[in-house]
Protein backbone atom coordinates (compact mmCIF):
# COMPACT_ATOMS: atom_id res chain seq x y z
CA UNK A 1 0.00 0.00 0.00
CA UNK A 2 1.12 3.24 -0.71
CA UNK A 3 1.04 6.29 1.68
CA UNK A 4 -0.32 9.40 1.43
CA UNK A 5 2.17 11.95 2.76
CA UNK A 6 0.45 15.40 3.61
CA UNK A 7 2.63 18.19 4.26
CA UNK A 8 1.92 20.72 6.55
CA UNK A 9 2.33 24.44 5.96
CA UNK A 10 5.35 26.03 8.11
CA UNK A 11 4.74 28.87 10.05
CA UNK A 12 5.88 31.95 8.96
CA UNK A 13 8.10 33.77 11.62
CA UNK A 14 6.83 36.86 13.36
CA UNK A 15 7.69 40.54 11.91
CA UNK A 16 7.30 42.35 15.18
CA UNK A 17 10.08 42.87 17.21
CA UNK A 18 10.96 41.66 20.43
CA UNK A 19 10.29 43.90 23.46
CA UNK A 20 14.00 43.32 25.09
CA UNK A 21 16.73 43.16 22.14
CA UNK A 22 19.34 40.18 22.16
CA UNK A 23 22.95 41.67 23.90
CA UNK A 24 25.73 40.09 22.42
CA UNK A 25 28.94 39.65 24.27
CA UNK A 26 31.01 42.29 22.37
CA UNK A 27 28.66 45.34 22.85
CA UNK A 28 28.51 47.38 25.10
CA UNK A 29 25.77 49.91 26.43
CA UNK A 30 26.38 53.38 25.33
CA UNK A 31 27.09 56.19 28.30
CA UNK A 32 25.03 59.54 27.73
CA UNK A 33 27.62 62.49 26.91
CA UNK A 34 29.78 64.23 29.46
CA UNK A 35 29.09 67.40 30.06
CA UNK A 36 31.75 69.87 30.00
CA UNK A 37 31.52 72.74 32.72
CA UNK A 38 31.59 76.47 31.35
CA UNK A 39 34.54 78.04 31.94
CA UNK A 40 35.53 79.90 35.06
CA UNK A 41 36.39 83.67 35.18
CA UNK A 42 39.90 84.68 35.17
CA UNK A 43 39.55 86.50 38.15
CA UNK A 44 37.38 83.83 40.11
CA UNK A 45 39.34 81.27 41.91
CA UNK A 46 38.31 77.60 41.90
CA UNK A 47 36.61 76.66 45.07
CA UNK A 48 35.00 80.13 45.61
CA UNK A 49 31.54 79.05 44.63
CA UNK A 50 29.12 77.85 47.29
CA UNK A 51 27.80 74.44 46.81
CA UNK A 52 24.21 75.05 45.69
CA UNK A 53 25.69 77.25 42.50
CA UNK A 54 26.25 75.21 40.25
CA UNK A 55 28.58 76.22 37.18
CA UNK A 56 26.21 74.51 34.71
CA UNK A 57 23.07 75.13 35.89
CA UNK A 58 21.09 78.53 35.51
CA UNK A 59 21.55 78.98 38.99
CA UNK A 60 25.12 78.89 39.06
CA UNK A 61 25.49 81.74 35.81
CA UNK A 62 22.78 84.02 37.98
CA UNK A 63 25.10 83.99 40.65
CA UNK A 64 28.17 84.64 39.06
CA UNK A 65 26.52 87.50 36.97
CA UNK A 66 25.24 88.93 40.55
CA UNK A 67 28.56 88.25 41.87
CA UNK A 68 30.89 89.79 39.31
CA UNK A 69 28.53 92.41 38.55
CA UNK A 70 30.02 95.86 38.38
CA UNK A 71 28.36 98.21 41.01
CA UNK A 72 28.98 101.66 41.16
CA UNK A 73 30.38 103.84 44.12
CA UNK A 74 28.13 105.80 46.22
CA UNK A 75 30.95 108.35 46.16
CA UNK A 76 32.81 108.29 43.14
CA UNK A 77 36.67 109.36 43.83
CA UNK A 78 37.93 112.83 42.78
CA UNK A 79 39.44 112.59 39.72
CA UNK A 80 43.11 114.24 39.63
CA UNK A 81 41.95 116.85 37.46
CA UNK A 82 39.49 117.56 40.09
CA UNK A 83 42.28 117.91 42.69
CA UNK A 84 44.30 120.33 40.26
CA UNK A 85 41.00 122.65 40.34
CA UNK A 86 40.82 122.57 43.69
CA UNK A 87 44.14 123.21 44.29
CA UNK A 88 43.93 126.16 41.49
CA UNK A 89 41.10 127.77 43.30
CA UNK A 90 42.60 127.47 47.02
CA UNK A 91 45.40 129.33 45.33
CA UNK A 92 43.29 131.85 43.50
CA UNK A 93 41.13 132.49 46.75
CA UNK A 94 44.28 133.22 48.68
CA UNK A 95 45.89 135.65 45.72
CA UNK A 96 42.88 137.77 45.62
CA UNK A 97 43.18 137.79 49.28
CA UNK A 98 46.66 139.91 49.84
CA UNK A 99 46.58 141.36 46.33
CA UNK A 100 46.56 145.04 46.38
CA UNK A 101 43.74 147.18 44.74
CA UNK A 102 44.08 148.73 41.96
CA UNK A 103 44.05 152.76 41.70
CA UNK A 104 43.65 155.85 39.98
CA UNK A 105 46.84 155.53 38.80
CA UNK A 106 46.59 152.13 38.16
CA UNK A 107 49.43 150.77 35.44
CA UNK A 108 48.12 147.27 34.05
CA UNK A 109 50.84 146.91 31.61
CA UNK A 110 53.59 147.20 33.93
CA UNK A 111 52.36 144.02 35.27
CA UNK A 112 52.58 142.42 32.40
CA UNK A 113 56.23 143.40 31.25
CA UNK A 114 57.34 142.45 35.32
CA UNK A 115 55.74 139.37 35.53
CA UNK A 116 57.09 138.19 31.86
CA UNK A 117 60.21 139.17 32.76
CA UNK A 118 59.47 136.93 35.89
CA UNK A 119 58.58 133.64 33.37
CA UNK A 120 61.40 133.90 30.77
CA UNK A 121 64.50 135.65 32.83
CA UNK A 122 63.45 133.98 36.83
CA UNK A 123 63.61 130.67 36.39
CA UNK A 124 64.98 126.88 37.60
CA UNK A 125 67.41 126.41 34.48
CA UNK A 126 68.53 130.52 34.70
CA UNK A 127 72.60 130.50 34.89
CA UNK A 128 72.30 134.22 35.60
CA UNK A 129 69.81 134.54 38.16
CA UNK A 130 71.65 137.10 40.70
CA UNK A 131 71.68 139.11 37.62
CA UNK A 132 68.11 139.15 36.86
CA UNK A 133 67.28 139.75 40.17
CA UNK A 134 69.19 142.69 40.34
CA UNK A 135 67.60 143.89 37.27
CA UNK A 136 64.55 142.86 38.83
CA UNK A 137 65.32 145.21 41.53
CA UNK A 138 66.17 147.99 39.41
CA UNK A 139 62.93 148.26 37.95
CA UNK A 140 61.31 147.76 41.30
CA UNK A 141 63.15 150.80 42.49
CA UNK A 142 62.35 152.92 39.28
CA UNK A 143 58.64 152.20 40.26
CA UNK A 144 57.84 153.10 43.45
CA UNK A 145 55.25 155.44 42.60
CA UNK A 146 53.66 151.91 41.11
CA UNK A 147 54.79 149.61 43.70
CA UNK A 148 51.41 147.69 44.08
CA UNK A 149 51.63 146.71 40.38
CA UNK A 150 55.10 145.59 41.08
CA UNK A 151 54.19 143.42 43.82
CA UNK A 152 51.18 142.22 42.17
CA UNK A 153 53.58 140.94 39.10
CA UNK A 154 55.60 138.95 42.10
CA UNK A 155 52.41 137.77 44.04
CA UNK A 156 51.23 136.35 40.95
CA UNK A 157 54.22 134.94 39.86
CA UNK A 158 54.62 133.26 43.32
CA UNK A 159 51.24 131.79 43.38
CA UNK A 160 51.19 130.19 39.93
CA UNK A 161 54.62 128.58 39.68
CA UNK A 162 56.36 125.73 40.59
CA UNK A 163 57.52 124.55 44.01
CA UNK A 164 61.17 124.78 42.99
CA UNK A 165 60.98 128.42 41.28
CA UNK A 166 59.21 129.76 44.49
CA UNK A 167 62.70 129.90 45.93
CA UNK A 168 63.87 132.34 43.13
CA UNK A 169 60.92 134.88 43.74
CA UNK A 170 60.85 134.65 47.30
CA UNK A 171 65.01 136.07 46.79
CA UNK A 172 63.77 138.36 44.89
CA UNK A 173 61.16 139.70 47.53
CA UNK A 174 64.61 139.27 49.96
CA UNK A 175 66.63 141.70 47.75
CA UNK A 176 63.75 144.83 47.32
CA UNK A 177 63.14 144.50 51.01
CA UNK A 178 66.86 144.62 51.86
CA UNK A 179 68.09 147.32 48.83
CA UNK A 180 64.76 149.10 48.52
CA UNK A 181 62.87 148.98 51.18
CA UNK A 182 60.40 151.44 51.74
CA UNK A 183 56.94 150.97 50.67
CA UNK A 184 57.88 147.26 49.55
CA UNK A 185 58.91 147.08 53.22
CA UNK A 186 55.49 148.09 54.86
CA UNK A 187 53.75 145.73 52.07
CA UNK A 188 55.87 142.90 52.39
CA UNK A 189 56.00 142.63 55.75
CA UNK A 190 51.87 142.93 56.05
CA UNK A 191 51.43 139.72 54.91
CA UNK A 192 54.71 137.71 55.18
CA UNK A 193 53.39 135.57 57.73
CA UNK A 194 50.28 134.60 55.35
CA UNK A 195 52.80 134.40 52.28
CA UNK A 196 55.26 132.03 54.13
CA UNK A 197 52.47 129.76 55.50
CA UNK A 198 50.63 129.49 51.83
CA UNK A 199 53.56 130.25 49.93
CA UNK A 200 56.46 127.87 51.45
CA UNK A 201 59.18 126.31 49.05
CA UNK A 202 58.38 122.62 50.92
CA UNK A 203 57.96 120.42 47.75
CA UNK A 204 62.07 119.44 48.36
CA UNK A 205 63.24 119.30 52.09
CA UNK A 206 66.40 120.95 50.56
CA UNK A 207 64.65 124.07 49.37
CA UNK A 208 63.19 124.52 53.04
CA UNK A 209 66.76 124.49 54.42
CA UNK A 210 67.77 126.86 51.99
CA UNK A 211 64.74 128.99 52.76
CA UNK A 212 65.33 128.92 56.24
CA UNK A 213 68.54 129.96 55.74
CA UNK A 214 67.64 132.56 53.48
CA UNK A 215 64.97 133.83 56.89
CA UNK A 216 68.24 133.90 59.14
CA UNK A 217 68.79 137.04 57.35
CA UNK A 218 66.03 138.69 58.56
CA UNK A 219 66.45 140.37 61.40
CA UNK A 220 66.83 143.61 60.19
CA UNK A 221 63.81 143.72 57.50
CA UNK A 222 61.54 141.40 59.63
CA UNK A 223 62.74 141.60 63.02
CA UNK A 224 59.75 141.24 64.90
CA UNK A 225 57.59 138.46 62.47
CA UNK A 226 61.02 136.30 61.46
CA UNK A 227 61.05 134.17 64.38
CA UNK A 228 57.34 132.98 64.17
CA UNK A 229 57.88 132.42 60.23
CA UNK A 230 60.74 130.08 61.01
CA UNK A 231 58.39 128.25 63.30
CA UNK A 232 55.64 127.98 60.32
CA UNK A 233 58.12 126.45 58.33
CA UNK A 234 59.54 124.44 60.83
CA UNK A 235 56.21 123.33 61.66
CA UNK A 236 56.29 120.80 57.95
CA UNK A 237 60.12 120.50 58.27
CA UNK A 238 61.67 120.02 61.52
CA UNK A 239 65.20 120.56 61.73
CA UNK A 240 67.14 117.32 61.24
CA UNK A 241 68.13 116.16 64.78
CA UNK A 242 72.29 116.29 65.55
CA UNK A 243 73.72 112.96 66.46
CA UNK A 244 76.21 112.93 69.52
CA UNK A 245 79.42 112.61 68.93
CA UNK A 246 81.04 109.52 70.40
CA UNK A 247 84.41 109.64 71.54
Amino acid sequence: ESLEIIATPSKTPSTTPSKTPSRTSSQTPSKPPRKTPSKTPNNLPDGNLPAEASLTSSKGDDFLQTMYEAKPLKRPLPSSSTFVASAQSEDEAFLASILPKPTATWKPELIEEYKSSLQEDLTPGSTQKKFVIDTLTTIAQESKENHKEVLTAILSRLVETTPKNKLDVWYLIDNICKKVGGRYLVAFDAILLPLVKHQMPVSDPKLAERFERLMDTWTKVFPQKRDTARAILQADFPPPTKRPKTS
